[in-house]
């Protein structure tokens, strides 16, 4: 990892501070006493390593010249690639992540970039003041003589210690005695059903060879099977044909035998006597045929008239009934006429209802029929009315 460029908003006696590029060699700072040089180093041990407790001895560098407090870092890493780290004082780390596309990153993504290395160890070992080179105490602190320990034995900057409880809490993420959950707890769970599972696809595998070959003799006992079926089905064929053909003899030999036992024909014997008796057969089966289809109306006939219920009153209207068929016709016409009489009627009665009301309100049917309807009435009631 280096640092390619970093910005400073606002830490001591900088503000809104841009150095775009830096070369990823060696870089050298030059400058005057109280030039900024060591805040400069202050600014990025904060950026990298966060900013001091409030009841540290360190310095905090707040802003002198304005500016919001802190900055932003551009590092150049081998496994992320570019990442901009921004931080702040404040609650928590005040840490930010981004990728090179403006993408927010895992905050402990740091701790991989750092690759370990502590606030004690980065303050002491790579970025110490020239006060802090003048005696070697700092290098007694415990991070840093872990580090030194863990760097002569090609361990890095880490400690001994951090690294195997590191990787006990590591071994007890992945297994545990008697766990469930950790990952090769349960991948060991898999593999035993994994073995269960091919027993019994080996015992599976050995039952289908066995099947297989069952199955194989099966197929050729079928197949023998089927050759000795088509050998009986010709075999089958030709006694078929020579049963045909015995007995198309046999009938021969029959014939043969009822016609020597026949008496010669006589001469009476009418001509064309044969077909003439054929043609009386086929008459006489056709009448046979016709007297059954008779008979059978005949039962159904006796079948209706027994199923037939006289009705005796009936019976004695027989001498109206020729009256009442003579006029069942307007019987019919009347039935047909029923309906337009009773719309005439209702009509009739509506015309009846406008009428007494045009002569009054008092002024009824019954009023009307109990009225002098005479002509000396008429007369008199026709002169009031000139």
């Amino acid at each position: 990892m280096h640092i390619r460029s970093f910005h400073i908003d606002g830490f001591g006696i900088f503000s809104d501070l841009d150095v775009p590029a830096l070369s990823p060699g060696l870089n050298i700072f030059l400058g005057e006493n109280e030039s900024g040089k060591s805040t400069c180093l202050d600014f990025f041990r904060v950026m990298l390593c966060g900013y001091p407790h409030p009841n540290s001895r360190e310095l905090s560098r707040a802003p002198l010249k304005g500016g919001q407090a802190g900055g932003f870092l551009l590092l150049e890493t081998l496994r992320h690639g570019i990442v901009r780290l921004t931080r702040r004082p404040g609650p928590g780390s005040g840490l930010k992540l981004n990728d090179q596309d403006g993408n927010i990153l895992d905050p402990t993504l740091m701790e991989t970039i750092m690759a370990g290395v502590t606030r004690d160890v980065y303050r002491n070992v790579f970025a110490f003041s020239l006060s802090e080179l003048q005696t070697l105490r700092t290098l007694s602190t415990p991070d840093v003589r872990n580090a030194l320990y863990g760097a002569s034995f090609g361990m890095g900057l880490r400690s001994p210690a951090a690294i195997l409880k590191q990787l006990d809490d590591h071994l007890g993420k992945i297994f545990a005695s008697q766990g469930r959950k950790q990952r090769m707890n349960t991948a060991l769970a898999q593999l035993d059903e994994l073995r269960g599972v091919l027993r019994k696809a080996q015992e599976e595998s050995a039952r289908f060879d066995a099947l297989a070959l069952q199955y194989d003799e099966t197929e050729e006992s079928l197949r023998a099977l089927r050759k000795k079926q088509a050998e009986r089905r010709l075999e089958r064929r030709s006694l078929e044909r020579r049963l045909g053909v015995w007995r198309q003899w046999e009938e021969w030999r029959q014939a043969g035998m009822a016609l020597e036992r026949l008496h010669p024909v006589a001469d009476t014997f009418p001509a064309n006597g044969p077909a003439r008796l054929e043609r009386t057969k086929e008459r006489r089966e056709a009448a046979a045929r016709h007297l059954q289809t008779l008979e059978e109306q005949l039962v159904l006939l006796y079948a209706e008239r027994d199923s037939i219920v006289s009705d005796e009153a009936l019976i004695a209207l027989a001498n109206e009934l020729p009256l009442l068929a003579e006029r069942k016709g307007s019987c019919r016409n009347a039935l047909a006429a029923l309906p337009m009489q009773r719309t005439a009627l209702a009509r009739g009665k509506e015309e009846l209802t406008r009428l007494l009301s045009s002569l009054g309100p008092d002024w009824t049917c019954e009023r009307i029929r109990a009225t002098n309807r005479s002509l000396f009435a008429r007369e008199e009631l026709e002169r009031q009315a000139r």
